[in-house]
């Protein structure tokens, strides 16, 4: 119908939630970014895209009225997500031990070689329990 591609048009103009050459997800409402698949956009055009899938270098052309209607997560765009985890330490240990359990950590995670992780940005200490005997 033509409303639905003057919306698909609108969307693109107004929203512009990507552009060539960048990284995207687009996935239905409520789902998470796993479900869909990373697609690289190779056109935009007025009444549809074109992305080429990661996987398998497939090109996929996709009216933007269905776009418009989906979650489009701009990876190109987006921040590196950050992943925090809770280490609890004995008060007994020494400042010593703590300063080299971090930076094992730290070198371990630098030097994983799987795009799980970027790099090990910082570290905080949270809390301490002298009651309890803990550092978090």
């Amino acid at each position: 119908l033509p409303s639905e591609t003057i919306g698909g048009w609108l969307f693109l103009l107004c929203e512009r939630p990507y552009a060539r050459g960048e990284w995207v997800v687009a996935v239905e409402p409520g789902e998470s970014a796993p479900a869909g698949e990373a697609m690289r956009v190779v056109r935009v055009g007025a009444k549809t895209s074109a992305f080429v899938a990661r996987r398998d270098g497939q090109r996929h052309t996709v009216p933007n009225y269905v776009l418009r209607r989906l979650c489009i997560i701009n990876l190109s765009r987006s921040l590196p997500p950050v992943v925090e985890t809770e280490v609890g330490l004995s008060t007994s240990a020494t400042a010593a031990q703590v300063t080299s359990y971090l930076e094992a950590l730290a070198r371990h995670v630098n030097s994983a070689p799987s795009r799980d992780w970027e790099r090990a940005l910082s570290v905080s200490i949270k809390r301490v329990d002298y009651a309890r005997g803990e550092i978090t």
